[in-house]
């Protein structure tokens, strides 16, 4: 059964298993009877003891602790040891935080933080957008979108630039495309990036009946008033940009790396930018998949977020998900632009027939990232 496949290093639950598949797939499986399949696969436990030491568990901890924030608690904690496949209870993972990251633990109990109430009519009701440009300093810009309702996140990229509106509208129209449809409303704050994504929204719904139709569909707020794309930011920062951020500043602080060299932008974006994406995919896959906590100041209902999004009905929400034409979204194509990796395409060109020269791959962590950094870095700034 290939549809388990994308579950298996995950926490959901069987019974939101059983319902997403025969949302997605049209497949019908009972929870019992995924529960039997998983198993006869040989698929990671979901109960029981580990198969795992406390002292293994404790040194794979340990690594990961070294390239995560100290805001990563015993939950994030536990999701990151399952994606990898390490089944463990969440007790353990919590006593071991205790005894490994005492002052992370300590810093995390004391932090309070005060939720609006949001209101949504489903999923799709509203998308929210918007640019993170905490790493911009060292080349690298982020752009994400929340779905309001479901809090899942429809996408997040990373790229030289989050202020070219074509680029912006890509991650929009390519969304669309895996959607098949666009929200009833979009809304960002006001800013030059936003003008494309906004014309096409507005002329993908004109021809609708709503009262969300035409100009309507897209609302343009305060960055404080686009609360729920701003909170996730927040939650960001903990989760993973912390890190990068201290990683980019001990670059310059040794002098490896100079914000106002365009060469040595351009070698950090092209070396760094697959493995920052891979971590945002990473990211997003365990949020998506993570559960909500009820929250009595809240309107919106708890939940994962996959599952709140796929299937509304199940949290009393409404689908609000807007069909469109398939020659409309051609059209929208059109009009965007798939950005380059550094922000050069004669760059990129460079730099991949160095690679392929040295029969390089594109690094999948960062300390191989590094290492070609120095090198590309090295090459260039001789040539150039």
């Amino acid at each position: 059964m290939d549809f388990l496949e994308e579950f298996r290093y995950t926490d959901v639950p069987f019974k939101d298993i059983s319902l997403i598949v025969r949302k997605k797939y049209n497949i019908y499986k009972s929870p019992n009877a995924i529960s039997k399949i998983w198993r006869r696969k040989g698929f990671p436990k979901r109960k029981g003891p580990t198969i795992h030491s406390r002292m293994e568990i404790k040194t794979g901890m340990r690594l990961l602790i070294k390239d995560l924030p100290h805001t990563v608690g015993y939950r994030n904690m536990t999701s990151i040891l399952r994606q990898k496949g390490v089944h463990v209870r969440r007790d353990m993972v919590m006593e071991l935080m205790r005894e490994i990251d005492a002052y992370g633990v300590q810093n995390r109990r004391r932090r309070r933080i005060n939720r609006k109430v949001y209101r949504s009519m489903g999923p799709n009701h509203a998308w929210h957008i918007d640019g993170y440009d905490k790493l911009k300093p060292y080349g690298f810009s982020i752009h994400g979108c929340i779905d309001g309702y479901s809090r899942k996140i429809i996408w997040l990229r990373v790229g030289p630039t989050n202020s070219d509106s074509k680029v912006v509208a890509y991650y929009y129209v390519r969304s669309i495309m895996e959607y098949n449809g666009v929200p009833l409303v979009l809304q960002s704050d006001p800013g030059t990036e936003n003008v494309l994504i906004g014309a096409l929204q507005c002329t993908l719904r004109h021809e609708a009946d709503d009262y969300f139709a035409g100009i309507k569909s897209f609302r343009v707020v305060r960055s404080k008033f686009n609360q729920r794309i701003e909170a996730w930011w927040s939650m960001f920062r903990r989760q993973s940009s912390e890190w990068w951020i201290n990683f980019f500043k001990d670059l310059v602080s040794f002098g490896e790396f100079n914000r106002d060299n365009v060469v040595d932008i351009q070698c950090l974006r092209y070396c760094f930018m697959p493995v920052v994406q891979q971590e945002l995919n990473l990211l997003v896959e365990r949020w998506n998949n993570h559960h909500i906590s009820a929250n009595r100041n809240a309107a919106c209902p708890n939940g994962r977020p996959n599952t709140l999004h796929i299937a509304p009905e199940d949290s009393g929400g409404t689908d609000c998900l807007q069909p469109v034409e398939e020659i409309d979204i051609d059209f929208a194509l059109h009009l965007c632009k798939v950005s380059t990796i550094s922000g050069s395409l004669e760059f990129d060109q460079r730099a991949a027939d160095l690679y392929q020269n040295l029969a390089w791959k594109e690094a999948e962590r960062w300390e191989d990232a590094l290492k070609k950094y120095f090198y590309l870095r090295e090459k260039m700034l001789i040539n150039a």
